[in-house]
């Protein structure tokens, strides 16, 4: 297996790549993934968001995951599901680098009844993600 198979945007979770601009989606479920990335460290979890009507998932690194939680109001990721949420990019610095992570806007946007599929800005509705 290649690298690029599995870190490129058109692999099944979502990369910064896919988010050229900031994009709602409503949570359809999480689930807490274990796997050993080999680097000596042992097995390390992380929770997965899937959306309603999309086919990408997000792992969620420490920081977006506590965003989730203090925005939806509960660490129980069951409470989660049928939330919208807004993702967007932004550059923070690590080390000597800047990286692009996918964040988790500061504020919920208005949480629409159903639950509505991901959408992203209207000229840019056919971003595969």
């Amino acid at each position: 297996m290649k690298l690029t198979e599995v870190y490129s945007s058109s692999g099944g979770f979502l990369k910064a790549d896919d988010v050229t601009q900031p994009i709602t989606g409503t949570i359809e479920s999480a689930e807490m993934v274990t796997k050993d990335y080999g680097d000596g460290k042992g097995p390390k979890s992380q929770i997965v968001l899937s959306f309603v009507g999309k086919d990408k998932k997000l792992g969620l690194n420490f920081t977006n995951a506590n965003k989730i939680a203090e925005l939806v109001g509960s660490d129980d990721t069951d409470e989660w599901i049928g939330t919208t949420i807004k993702l967007f990019v932004e550059k923070v610095k690590v080390g000597n680098e800047m990286k692009p992570p996918i964040r988790i806007w500061p504020e919920l946007p208005e949480q629409k009844q159903p639950a509505q599929p991901m959408t992203g800005h209207p000229d840019n509705e056919d971003i595969a993600w």
